[in-house]
């Protein structure tokens, strides 16, 4: 499509609205995507929506028609036509000028509706105006350039219009797709990281009798994450005992359960306390120190397996008296609950 007899280029054509927004809600989704792992875990899920939302979210065009100014009167060059011989006449040009807000791009895009008339003009970014030119032979009609001028505006303010309840619809739905892709991120990251980085708890069973058990969890090599302005304390996944090391405990205090009912002349004076430090002894005993952490008691718990230093612990049990099997099920009992 070429520009009219005035000079004005074809607007709202080039390419599809619709087309556009649909790809740009994908780029939302790739931008989510693209979250470093500690920003989506350490930086409100609100504010990293909000950040993709104002970085995607589309300005309809608006028009201030109110505002509009006028270039006034200059000369062109004019050509005319007759009986095939081409000349040169006396030309005039005005050009409008209406200032607006929004994305130019969308003066190429087509909207969902549309019509055969298609809006004329040129677009000043720097300016952020629509420029709008009349020219014809001199002398002009004053009503006839006036029409031309309002008309003009009537067809882009109607495309305007038309792409802003549009664009109003995207924007709205734009919200949730961004919440959407950052949970998804979120949930992707933390899945991440509980394979890579929990922390799994060896227990070493050892042959010799050793003074304490500690929790060498395996180091890991990790990349420095880049600088970013959301980037705040690294994640710190909570340490963990492995299956199998959770098993080896509580064989060993099963054993020594067995041994209790095998001499109960030996263990029936015994106090609770006395009974929990053997049972203490023979688990720092079993399993072999490598960083100086052991099993000990702890305030109220019983047993308890504390990590790094911080308290945090990766095993905890409580020693309770056998009452038999009624007593047991009329209880709420907790996991890691020892029975003597």
């Amino acid at each position: 499509m070429t520009r009219d007899a005035h000079g004005n280029d074809p607007m709202f054509w080039r390419g599809d609205l619709g087309d556009s927004l649909r790809s740009r809600l994908q780029q939302v989704n790739e931008s989510a995507r693209g979250i470093q792992p500690n920003t989506v875990l350490n930086t409100p899920l609100e504010d990293i929506v909000k950040d993709l939302v104002d970085r995607y979210q589309v300005a309809p065009i608006v028009l201030d028609v109110e505002a509009k100014f006028s270039s006034g009167a200059v000369d062109t060059d004019l050509y005319m036509e007759d009986i095939g011989r081409r000349f040169r006449v006396d030309g005039t040009k005005i050009t409008w000028n209406i200032p607006y807000t929004g994305d130019p791009n969308l003066f190429s895009l087509r909207p969902r509706e549309w019509t055969t008339s298609i809006p004329r003009g040129k677009i000043n970014d720097e300016d952020h105006l629509l420029e709008i030119d009349f020219k014809g032979r001199s002398p002009l009609d004053p009503g006839h350039v006036e029409d031309h001028f309002h008309r003009a505006i009537q067809l882009f303010e109607q495309y305007a219009n038309w792409q802003a309840g549009q664009i109003s619809e995207f924007n709205d739905e734009l919200m949730n797709i961004a919440r959407h892709a950052v949970n998804q991120r979120k949930e992707k990251v933390l899945a991440d990281k509980q394979l890579d980085a929990s922390l799994d708890v060896p227990l070493v069973s050892r042959s010799n009798s050793v003074p304490q058990f500690s929790i060498d969890p395996p180091r890991r090599t990790r990349a420095t994450p880049p600088i970013n302005r959301d980037l705040r304390t690294p994640f710190n996944p909570e340490p963990a005992i492995s299956g199998d090391g959770y098993t080896d405990i509580l064989r060993e205090i099963a054993s020594m359960a067995v041994a209790v009912g095998r001499f109960p002349e030996t263990f029936s004076s015994m106090p609770e306390e006395s009974l929990r430090d053997l049972l203490l002894v023979i688990l720092n005993n079993r399993f072999g120190p490598s960083s100086g952490e052991t099993f000990s008691r702890s305030g109220k718990t019983d047993i308890l397996i504390p990590y790094d230093g911080d308290q945090r612990a990766v095993f905890i049990a409580e020693c309770k008296w056998w009452k038999g099997p009624s007593a047991f099920r009329g209880s709420t009992r907790r996991s890691g609950d020892v029975g003597f």
